[in-house]
């Protein structure tokens, strides 16, 4: 059975020009396959990476699914087999997904701890396959009881860190499709500094009353 490219005999609904259509993560989306009228009666097949999704014996197919990530900018075949006839049919698209952007913290722990002094720097990564509308820094200070919003910039510098710097700081990243986030605990360490006068008062406060005899 002989097989061609079938730019006319058969259509797949809201395909543009150069052969891609357009779906929304994880929204039910419906690619439809029709061979045209007067074509002798046979069967119609989506195909993704080798295997059949769906079949029909009309002249119509649905393929109703929720795309994933992962379907980003996969190719989706419609065969048309012919019955009594030594070809088949076949068209293909592309499916791109509009999705929110993926957003990942920079260093990629859970939990940062640093000393008093230090200095905090963290970078906001993210991947969008759309513009994106808005980037904003969040961060949560269990100490003050407060909300606060940083600057819109990917990166987050604190010099000469503080008890209070501590708590939560999130990254959210926005396009015209949703958002994404990451986040990541810090940890503030107290750097006790002594005095080396009080340090020798509070040990004579501490020594035996014999401890001169």
């Amino acid at each position: 059975m002989s097989r061609y490219e079938a730019q006319s005999n058969l259509t797949i609904e809201t395909e543009n020009s150069n052969q891609i259509v357009y779906g929304y993560l994880n929204k039910l989306f419906h690619l439809t396959c029709t061979v045209i009228q007067g074509i002798p009666k046979g069967k119609l097949l989506w195909i993704v990476n080798n295997r059949t999704l769906a079949d029909t014996g009309t002249s119509s197919l649905v393929l109703s699914f929720k795309p994933k990530q992962q379907d980003h900018l996969k190719q989706f075949t419609c065969d048309a087999i012919i019955n009594f006839t030594e070809f088949e049919l076949q068209r293909s698209v592309q499916l791109f997904v509009n999705m929110p952007p993926n957003v990942w913290i920079f260093p990629d722990h859970n939990a940062v701890i640093l000393d008093e002094g230090d200095d905090l720097t963290l970078y906001c990564n993210y991947s969008s396959n759309s513009n994106i509308t808005d980037l904003k820094w969040k961060i949560f200070l269990p100490m003050n009881n407060q909300l606060e919003t940083s600057q819109s910039s990917p990166d987050l510098v604190i010099r000469n860190i503080k008890k209070v710097n501590a708590g939560q700081y999130v990254c959210t990243v926005s396009n015209m499709y949703g958002n994404g986030s990451d986040n990541v605990t810090i940890t503030v360490n107290c750097k006790y500094f002594v005095h080396p006068a009080v340090w020798f008062e509070v040990s004579l406060a501490i020594l035996p009353e014999n401890a001169n005899e």
